[in-house]
């Protein structure tokens, strides 16, 4: 197993079509990994216009919040029954918590043990970001838990591959088992993503010395040696799974853009940071979840004062 998370597939609910898409993805990913489904609506006091009551149907039309907990009750037990109807097998519990819902979430996450929490990529909110929800966004900084972030669009599309990074492209050693598990219960290729832009020197290759040529070059077949290295350890850990490894002459971002455009899962890694209580994802880790039409996984890797 990736991780040691016991606990149920946690979703983050607000009754968009994003999040019920996400809901779907999550219950056909609990399936298959034999985990229960939690559906969490985060009950904030302040409403963004949205989410104004009224906005939703169900809502009383006078913030009444008596009222406003029946009607997400409501909301999310018929969400639940779409699921167990979509998997007979499935158990699915429900709950309301109360706070914002990154934080709630992200509470709840750890008060369960879930395994794993899901998210759609947008919902309601006034702070909501042109391509990813604004809790979306937030709920990965926020928990020690894998995030899976589903776009609308990909809810419903099974994907041909497992898209991962390597040489510096954002994956560490816990986002690798993540990738690599996933990949075998869905049965599914991997694709190792190496993006090979051109340094900065190299852009001034006419002005190098020999030594700073043969310098350059040599330092690229180490980093090249390393990346090798990295996809043969999969392959003799995973002697059953499709592994390939991709060298792409383009920007890393770019690099994994392109091959997740048909991806069941593009798999990131964040970072605890010392004593910070968020988590820090990496310029590559934003660009992809914010533009990668696929699924995308954010994977906590150990603080650097954990190893």
């Amino acid at each position: 197993m990736t991780s040691s998370f016991g606990g149920p597939v946690l979703v983050g609910f607000d009754g968009s079509d994003g999040a019920r898409g996400a809901a779907l993805w999550a219950a056909r990913e609990a399936v298959v990994r034999d985990r229960p489904v939690r559906l969490v609506q985060a009950v904030e006091s302040q409403w963004s216009p949205a989410m104004t009551p009224g906005a939703l149907p169900g809502y009383p039309p006078e913030p009444d919040l008596d009222q406003i907990r029946q009607a997400l009750s409501e909301l999310l037990e018929s969400e639940a029954e779409r699921l167990r109807r979509d998997q007979p097998a499935l158990a699915v519990t429900v709950a309301l918590v109360d706070g914002f819902a990154s934080d709630a979430l992200a509470n709840e996450a750890e008060n369960v043990d879930a395994n794993l929490v899901v998210v759609g990529g947008s919902g309601h909110g006034a702070l909501a970001r042109t391509l990813l929800g604004s809790t979306a966004s937030e709920i990965v900084h926020a928990t020690s838990r894998p995030v899976v972030v589903v776009r609308s669009e990909a809810a419903h599309a099974p994907g041909s591959s497992v898209v991962i990074g390597v040489g510096g492209l954002g994956t560490g050693d816990h986002a690798a088992r993540f990738a690599l598990d996933f990949a075998a219960r869905h049965k599914l290729p991997v694709r190792a993503v190496h993006g090979r832009s051109a340094s900065p020197f190299a852009l001034l290759v006419e002005r190098l010395t020999t030594e700073q040529r043969n310098a350059a070059a040599a330092e690229q077949d180490v980093a090249d040696a390393a990346v090798v290295a990295e996809v043969e350890a999969w392959r003799e850990a995973h002697p059953d799974l499709d592994i390939q490894r991709e060298e792409i002459d383009s920007q890393p971002v770019e690099a994994l853009l392109a091959r997740a455009a048909d991806a069941a899962l593009l798999v990131v890694g964040s970072r605890h940071r010392g004593g910070l209580q968020r988590v820090i994802l990496g310029s590559i880790g934003h660009a992809v979840l914010n533009q990668a039409p696929c699924p995308v996984a954010v994977v906590r890797e150990p603080s650097d004062d954990q190893g």
